[in-house]
């Protein structure tokens, strides 16, 4: 499956987490189309403060998050 099609199966509109060597593609992904804008996509740089972020936005969408 490309990272393209993962991504969108997901139906998640908001991506935050820690930068992981083994979820390079989706990280460089997410980059490509999302930018690090702060409204679809952060970068966090510890893994506690992504969860921060996450209750930060305060809409109801359902965040993925990876570690």
């Amino acid at each position: 499956m490309k990272i393209e099609e993962f991504v969108n199966a997901l139906e998640a509109d908001f991506f935050v987490g820690v930068p992981d060597s083994q979820l390079k593609a989706l990280c460089d992904y997410l980059i490509y189309k999302y930018g690090i804008n702060g409204t679809n996509h952060i970068i966090a740089a510890k893994r506690l403060s992504f969860i921060c972020k996450t209750a930060e936005r305060g809409t109801l969408s359902i965040p993925l998050l990876r570690f």
